[in-house]
């Protein structure tokens, strides 16, 4: 996993959970890593809460998150892969791998409360003490730039046709164009 990956989730867990994988929504703690923890769970402002772990998992997601991954148990090591295939899931890692924690937190707040709470400085201190770079504003990589271009569509001619297509179509008229150009100057020999 990269680097900014490992730094954000550092970063949830930071703000979910302490960092503490064997802790309970309201403080409290489990034991055993070998199942989701089956408890009581807490109210937060009149809400019935069952949230457990480092990444505070509800016990829908964790189900969902755990047969999508064929997750052996609730191990630290299963949470962090759980978490990091939610951010997948919610389309962020292009975002969380570039440093881009605006647009990240934007993509997984619905996700993680936490993520919501606190203030962007908040998130950005906690990625950069972790170990995450932040992409500085105004700022693309080139492979940013190239992806990009890839997933756009342009319109020629009334059709929609997306950039792949039209370089390949390019690609395949130039070869003709060569061809052609290499076959006339072969037969003026």
């Amino acid at each position: 996993m990269d680097n900014n990956t490992n730094a954000f989730l550092k970063t949830i867990a930071t703000l979910e959970s302490g960092n503490s994988y064997n802790v309970l929504c309201g403080g409290g703690t489990f034991s055993d890593y070998s199942t989701f923890p089956d408890w009581s769970g807490c109210n937060i402002n009149g809400v019935m809460s069952h949230a457990a772990g480092a990444y505070q998992f509800q016990p829908a997601t964790w189900a969902a998150i755990q047969k999508q991954l064929s997750l052996p148990d609730f191990s630290p090591a299963s949470q962090d892969k759980a978490a990091a295939q939610l951010i997948i899931n919610q389309g962020a890692q292009n975002a969380v791998f570039n440093g881009d924690t605006s647009t990240a937190v934007q993509q997984l707040a619905s996700q993680w409360q936490s993520l919501s709470v606190n203030s962007l400085a908040t998130i950005n201190n906690d990625f950069t003490a972790n170990g995450g770079a932040l992409n500085t504003p105004g700022t693309t990589s080139i492979i940013d730039t190239v992806t990009g271009f890839f997933e756009q569509t342009t319109d020629v001619a009334g059709l929609s046709i997306d950039n792949t297509s039209l370089v390949i179509i390019g690609l395949v008229i130039l070869l003709l164009l060569l061809g052609w150009v290499w076959y006339y100057f072969k037969r003026k020999k």
